[in-house]
């Protein structure tokens, strides 16, 4: 066999060299099929991988909205805690004073 019937290996395929031509493999089964095939369930991996950023995105929406609330409860629980421990020093000192006004009266 002289080297001009020898098939060329293709410059977009790297392994074309290693097989020796066309791939019989794809011949046999249908390589346009086949590259189909393939061409779809990439279409499809695509729309699920699309499908799981956009929930994704929805979750880390939830999660920050989630953080944002649970912080506004929490300065709004050490407000009321502030508020609730100045009225309880308001009612000791005032029950402080008229015990000490039953005691000794006048000493004001």
């Amino acid at each position: 066999m002289s080297d001009s019937t020898q098939p060329t290996p293709s410059s977009s395929n790297p392994f074309a060299a290693l097989l020796g031509g066309p791939n019989p493999f794809f011949a046999a089964f249908g390589g346009d099929l086949w590259r189909k095939g393939v061409t779809d369930h990439m279409a499809r991996v695509q729309a699920v991988t699309d499908e799981v950023a956009r929930v994704e995105a929805q979750g880390m929406s939830h999660a920050r909205t989630m953080i944002d609330e649970s912080a506004k409860l929490a300065q709004e629980s050490m407000n009321y805690a502030a508020q609730l421990s100045a009225e309880w020093r308001k009612v000791m000192f005032e029950a402080a004073r008229k015990s000490l006004d039953l005691v000794h009266p006048g000493s004001r």
